[in-house]
């Protein structure tokens, strides 16, 4: 007799979801080291005031990547969707923290931002799909 349970797929939309969640939880810490390297730097370098918002979208950038790549291996496909969606979710969660400090509100610096978080994330899901494992003989 056959066993008529049947196993839930990899691709389903739980899956997803979780896989997108867990991969922004790792961009999400690898935006914050590496934002705590830049405050180490600025506060023994004597950088102009102008460099923190570079620093702080280049923690971005690299978080977007990692989150991207890490959804990509987890799943194994899709890679440019959802890196895209885990860029944009990164970017949801620097919209909030820079809202909660200040009123800039939204323009086209805001829309450039989202763009280049969104297109770092699928450049790292893309680098994930496409890298393949290694084999131990």
């Amino acid at each position: 007799m056959g066993n008529n349970r049947s196993k839930p797929e990899k691709s389903g939309w739980g899956s997803r979801i979780r896989a997108v969640a867990f991969s922004c939880c790792i961009g999400l810490v690898i935006m914050a080291a590496f934002l705590l390297l830049f405050a180490l730097l600025l506060s023994v370098k004597d950088l102009p005031h102008g460099a923190i918002e570079p620093m702080a979208l280049c923690a971005g950038i690299l978080g977007a990547i990692a989150a991207g790549f890490c959804c990509a291996r987890i799943l194994g496909e899709h890679g440019l969707l959802l890196g895209l969606l885990c860029g944009s979710c990164l970017f949801l969660l620097f919209l909030l923290s820079s809202l909660m400090v200040s009123d800039d509100g939204f323009g086209m610096r805001t829309f450039l931002k989202w763009l280049i978080l969104a297109l770092s994330g699928s450049i790292g899901g893309v680098l994930g799909v496409n890298i393949r494992k290694r084999r131990r003989y």
